[in-house]
């Protein structure tokens, strides 16, 4: 049995949707009190016995705090529940035998080279990033080896905040700004759960996939194939420049390990498909 930690996460609450119209067994946790929830607060020490019941063969963690801008502003905070809680259920998980999939980030590449391949050297710079890097480390450098590690590059889909927004603006014929000197590496949602669910039919040993779209584009052209995909209007989309003191240099990483699941890096243009 699989069972999604975070559950009610962009990707975990998609997850849960394609295993339920795919009629495979599941269960999904989430620190909100639901009834189609198992509750699981990370941050909390509760019994993992009670939580994880003994059919289950396949964690995918889901679950951490991943803005940005808010494991910088309460680092203590992003730590405790971005590191901390999740190697302590690491390291239960392990005693288990349960097989892990951690998502982690392109981002643990952020000062480091473009298409850097899988077991390259990591330069993260935010607090996000060094605090996926360390989780990373920690299941890399155990004797443990039933485990894949998948790095996903900006996952995109009609719900994400900044798509909705920009299409509600599109739509209602209003301008958008959009940064022609900030990079992304965009994937869909589908493309990630697909990695996802080969990684789970598969489950390679101490594995690590990198995720990203073939190439950067800026958010500029993002939002100029959002028009594309919702035939709508070019004009309405302006550029700007960011005077963000620091920009990621990589955003696009080297890819080959996703042949392993008979996968290859999508064209950027692919994420609103």
């Amino acid at each position: 049995m699989i069972f999604i930690v975070g559950g009610s996460s962009l990707i975990g609450y998609a997850l849960a949707a394609k295993f339920s119209q795919s009629s495979v067994k599941y269960y999904s946790s989430s620190r909100s009190i639901r009834s189609s929830y198992v509750y699981f607060d990370l941050s909390s020490h509760l019994d993992y016995d009670l939580i994880f019941p003994s059919d289950v063969t396949t964690v995918v963690l889901c679950a951490g705090l991943t803005s940005f801008s808010s494991c910088s502003s309460d680092p203590s905070l992003s730590y405790n529940v971005n590191v901390t809680s999740i190697k302590r259920l690491i390291s239960y998980l392990i005693g288990r035998g349960i097989y892990i999939i951690f998502l982690s980030s392109n981002a643990v590449f952020e000062a480091s080279l473009a298409f850097s391949h899988e077991d390259a050297p990591r330069h993260p710079v935010s607090i996000y990033a060094y605090q996926k890097c360390l989780v990373e480390n920690y299941l890399i450098s155990s004797t443990y080896s039933y485990y894949s590690i998948i790095r996903l590059g900006k996952v995109i889909s009609r719900s994400t905040p900044l798509i909705s927004q920009w299409s509600s603006s599109l739509a209602s014929c209003k301008q958008i700004k959009a940064f022609s000197n900030i990079y992304t590496s965009p994937i869909s949602l589908d493309f990630a759960l697909e990695v996802i669910c080969r990684v789970i039919f598969l489950k390679p040993s101490a594995a690590v996939f990198n995720s990203t779209a073939s190439h950067d584009i800026s958010f500029y052209f993002l939002a100029l194939h959002l028009c594309n995909y919702l035939n709508l209007n070019f004009k309405n989309v302006v550029q700007s420049i960011s005077d963000q003191s620091y920009i990621p240099t990589c955003n696009s990483l080297s890819c080959s390990n996703l042949s392993l699941l008979d996968l290859y890096s999508p064209d950027p243009s692919n994420c609103f498909s």
